[in-house]
């Protein structure tokens, strides 16, 4: 991590090295070896002890996180406990390590003088506008990361410029303690990006300086952890109620236990922001590179992204990451990131400490986030939307591998969400929409008989079960036939098909979205669906299946059609269906599960037999067409729709 005193005084870290009994490679009495174990879901605590024991690991250190837990095992131990049916898997723990990039040497300022510390990153992204509408008050920020030195008593010494006030009760995922003191310095530096005080006699303010933070530690003070450890620190930052979350940390090597607590926070609608890394290639790290994450590369003093910076189809989009290697407005000063920390020379003392690297960027956005979710925009999926769309467009137009949407834009992007959350409500309900338990609904308010003229496709059977649903969206004009008289029943519906389709329902529903919007994704460029993919990514109804990418010609599965249609029900109606009930079986994890279950509860999506919903197979145009025309149903039950 290349944190320097302002002072000119220039420390290289020592290498990184193993941690005794948590890493991979850690020598351990006989052969017995630190291993993940992932569990089916459904068994308890204390069935998995049992399990492990039998297989003949040592339970003394088994620690849980989701339906992991982390034991020692023998080789022969392992591969039994690998045999057992309700083992998915055993593999040892994968090493993740703070992003920094390389030590280089910083200059210090004027008389140690922090209010001459170099500030230009916040001007970058528009942090004085911002903060005249919010400074992230009533958000909560967890840094998953080598702790916060903020604790009196403890051997580091507390930095002042993170108030005390501003820090919630946190946990230490490496000594197993409630005291999360940082031992580097990575994870206070990375804090007062977000969070540290305005006040110019401590140096630069935190971008959200009125956001909480809940300090996590996963990383000992080399700057190492490993992917179970940083999985415990998510679960436990979704559990204790983090708005968002901020890994600046990762590694080359993805792993299920890693992904699962991504996925976990990302269900729970939680604001997940990671460092894209500092390898200078096209390929984006892990976390980052997992779906439902915002991965952030790094840019230098003009803007342009560093050297350094990770980038590639997942980037999500660039923020402030500097380069000490450059002084490129000539004031004497690296352009790197100041902030007040360890002092990487004396750690018990504090700095203000120059860095670089897109561990520093990530927090940049995390700030954001909270910017943007204290006024009132709470929903994730918006939150990431506002971000990206509000970037500042870099290279060439629109979306690029080096700088995903752009430059992070602070203010822009809490205007946009103001304006969001000011919007006009969408069109009040005029009844509750009744439940059918998982009854397809009926077409009658929509689709009268007598009404809706029948056989507009000559290859669509009349006896069919969906003949009567393509005949109705016809009608409306929401389906056109691939040819004349050809609608292709069997055919499956890919996601740019699907949006153009959900564009012309929520007009025939009565809402109309804005024709002028932001490019949301750089693969469907000159698409023909494009603009509809665009105005619906506006309205928070689809999302990619990455922050950049959207696969406009990937067929649609059924389980994200699902997801699909309850969020233009939303749209349409101002109202979140839900449902307490599961359906099915066989969608048990699934990302998708809560819209399915929803979809099911209302009669908008059946199943395709009992208990079974098949939600990874795609969605035939027959079959799309009976799920929007029950949902043309839902609409005109809340009276919502208009017939043509």
């Amino acid at each position: 991590m290349p944190r320097v005193p302002l002072r000119r005084a220039a420390t290289a870290l020592p290498a990184a090295l193993l941690v005794l009994g948590l890493l991979p490679g850690a020598a351990a009495a006989g052969d017995a070896r630190l291993q993940v174990v992932h569990f089916v879901a459904g068994s308890t605590p204390q069935e998995r002890r049992a399990t492990v024991e039998k297989a003949g690991g040592t339970a003394s250190r088994f620690a849980g996180a989701g339906d992991y837990a982390l034991t020692r095992l023998t080789p022969s131990a392992a591969a039994r406990l690998a045999a057992v049916p309700d083992v998915v898997g055993v593999a040892p723990p994968v090493r993740l390590t703070a992003l920094g990039a390389s030590p280089r040497l910083a200059t210090s300022t004027p008389s140690g003088d922090p209010a001459a510390a170099p500030r230009w990153s916040l001007p970058a992204v528009q942090a004085a506008q911002a903060w005249t509408t919010t400074s992230g008050e009533g958000t909560v920020v967890a840094v998953v990361d080598s702790g916060v030195a903020a604790y009196p008593g403890q051997p580091t010494p507390v930095v002042p410029s993170i108030p005390q006030d501003r820090l919630l009760p946190g946990r230490d995922f490496v000594d197993g303690d409630d005291v999360p003191q940082d031992l580097s310095g990575h994870g206070t530096f990375v804090a007062g990006v977000i969070a540290a005080g305005a006040s110019d006699d401590r140096g630069p303010a935190g971008l959200a300086y009125g956001a909480k933070i809940m300090p996590i530690r996963v990383l000992d003070g080399r700057g190492d952890g490993t992917d179970f450890q940083v999985a415990q620190g998510i679960r436990y930052a979704v559990n204790r109620g983090a708005d968002v979350i901020n890994l600046s940390l990762g590694g080359p090597t993805s792993s299920s236990v890693l992904q699962d607590a991504v996925r976990y926070a990302v269900d729970a609608g939680v604001v997940v922001v990671a460092a894209s890394g500092n390898q200078g290639t096209r390929f984006v790290g892990y976390p980052a590179g997992f779906d439902g994450v915002l991965a952030v590369g790094s840019t230098g003093r003009t803007g342009a992204a560093t050297s350094y910076s990770s980038y590639g189809p997942r980037l999500a989009l660039v923020a402030p990451g500097g380069d000490v290697t450059q002084d490129l407005d000539h004031d004497g000063y690296p352009d790197g990131i100041v902030q007040e920390s360890l002092d990487p020379a004396d750690r018990s003392k504090t700095c203000f400490c120059m860095e670089d690297g897109t561990s520093f960027a990530a927090p940049m956005v995390a700030a954001a986030a909270a910017l943007v979710e204290s006024v009132g925009l709470r929903d994730a999926a918006q939150v990431r939307s506002v971000l990206t769309a509000s970037a500042k467009d870099l290279g060439p137009r629109g979306r690029d591998e080096l700088s995903g949407a752009g430059l992070l834009q602070a203010a822009d992007a809490v205007a946009l969400a103001v304006a969001r959350v000011s919007a006009p409500a969408a069109p009040a309900n005029k009844a509750l929409l009744t439940p059918t338990n998982g009854s397809a609904r009926a077409l009658d308010a929509v689709c009268p008989s007598g009404q809706v003229p029948l056989g507009w496709y000559a290859d669509v059977d009349p006896a069919s079960v969906h003949a009567r649903a393509i005949d109705c969206l016809a009608w409306y004009g929401i389906s056109r036939g691939r040819a004349d008289r050809a609608y292709d029943p069997g055919a499956t519906v890919s996601r740019g098909q699907l949006a153009s389709f959900l564009v012309r329902e929520l007009e025939a529903a009565g809402l109309h979205l804005p024709e002028d919007v932001p490019d949301a994704f750089y693969d469907d460029d000159g698409d023909v669906h494009e603009n509809d993919i665009n105005r619906l990514a506006d309205a928070g109804v689809v999302l990619g299946r990455t922050p950049n990418i959207y696969g406009p010609s990937v067929p649609v599965a059924r389980d994200a059609m699902a997801t699909f249609l309850m969020r233009a029900y939303t749209a349409a109606t101002g109202t979140v269906l839900t449902s307490r009930s599961d359906f099915f079986d066989d969608d048990t994890g699934d990302v998708h599960e809560s819209a399915i279950d929803a979809a099911a509860r209302y009669g908008i999506a059946t199943g395709t037999g009992v208990r079974r919903f098949d939600p990874q197979v795609p969605v035939r145009r027959d079959q799309m067409a009976s799920f929007l025309t029950r949902l043309l149903q839902a609409y005109g039950e809340v009276g919502v729709v208009s017939r043509p």
